[in-house]
């Protein structure tokens, strides 16, 4: 708007003053900083004749301290930096613009070894922001490299499952098991794992019955594990944690009354003849139709063990022999 004096601008509102001088008699903002009467834009840039934040860094000094104390020629807003030398914090020492702000980073290669992404929508360096940041085949998960999201993650035997905190884990319990390996065994030496069983339960069962005129009163045991369900392996062998038919003869029955060194009931003797090709001994303990080792002295041929127990039917040492009369008289 054409003007002789500032009067005739006061109608424009954003242009109060006249430039009688070096604009050609025309409305401007402001010719000099008293004319800019708002704390926002307290100065006046004089070149454009508009009202601005700051014309130098000390404005913005003077106006609010260190928090934005560098003055952007460009914008000529207070910001807390334009170049990362303005930014003296140890780590948010690259500045970003336009925002003028100092940050940790503003792409990968300000961000170190330990956390080498940058998250550009925080401007912070983080471990990852996708499964392929992540070294040794980890998966990211809240920007931070995990074991796994899902069970399927844990290729480990050792340590299967996928933990609340996204770590593979062993198992804790049976039912993060499944057949053929049902049960958690958390006694394993290496650790707890999967394995066919963990327990076998010995069974009572009380049958009372008549024979002539006399009442009798059976009882019958035998032994299964829960775990174990198929019924032709029921039984817990506890230092292989594997289902067996038997681990030892109380759990077999005529016709078949002895387990055998493979764990299945079976007859296996009858003669010394029938034990000749079986690896539990040579001779025949008839009364249990089990073949051992020996049933007396002679049958003990090696110098290093010339005892036959009539306890275990094993040929021992003569000291093994008298620890075990020891206990046994305890």
């Amino acid at each position: 708007m054409q003007c002789t004096n500032s009067t005739q601008c006061s109608s424009v509102g954003t242009l109060p003053v006249c430039d009688v001088n070096g604009n050609r008699d025309t409305c401007v903002q402001c010719l000099r900083d008293e004319e800019c009467n708002t704390d926002t834009y307290p100065k006046c840039l004089v070149d454009d004749h508009r009202c601005v934040s700051c014309t130098s860094s000390l404005d913005c000094i003077a106006a609010g301290g260190l928090t934005l104390p560098v003055c952007n020629l460009t914008s000529y807003q207070c910001q807390e930096c334009v170049t990362s030398g303005d930014c003296i914090d140890k780590t948010n020492k690259i500045c970003s613009q336009p925002a003028g702000k100092c940050v940790e980073c503003t792409q990968n290669s300000e961000c170190s070894d330990l956390n080498p992404v940058c998250d550009i929508t925080t401007n912070t360096c983080v471990p990852c922001l996708q499964d392929s940041s992540c070294p040794f085949g980890g998966v990211c998960v809240e920007k931070t490299c995990k074991d796994c999201r899902i069970d399927s993650d844990c290729t480990s035997e050792q340590r299967p499952f996928c933990s609340t905190s996204n770590q593979c884990s062993p198992c804790q319990s049976d039912a993060q098991c499944s057949d053929p390996t049902p049960a958690c065994d958390l006694n394993d030496p290496f650790g707890p794992k999967c394995v066919p069983c963990t327990s076998t339960t010995i069974h009572v069962v009380l049958h009372v019955g008549t024979y002539s005129k006399y009442a009798i009163l059976l009882l019958f045991f035998f032994a299964e594990s829960s775990d174990c369900k198929n019924p032709s392996t029921p039984v817990c062998d506890l230092d292989t944690k594997s289902c067996k038919e038997c681990v030892d003869s109380s759990q077999c029955s005529d016709p078949n009354p002895v387990c055998s060194s493979t764990n299945t009931c079976t007859f296996q003797c009858v003669t010394d003849e029938d034990c000749k090709d079986c690896d539990d001994g040579e001779h025949c303990l008839v009364s249990e139709a089990r073949c051992v080792p020996c049933l007396q002295q002679d049958d003990c041929c090696d110098p290093s063990a010339p005892v036959c127990s009539l306890k275990t039917n094993t040929c021992e040492q003569v000291m093994l022999l008298v620890i075990h009369m020891i206990i046994n008289a305890c």
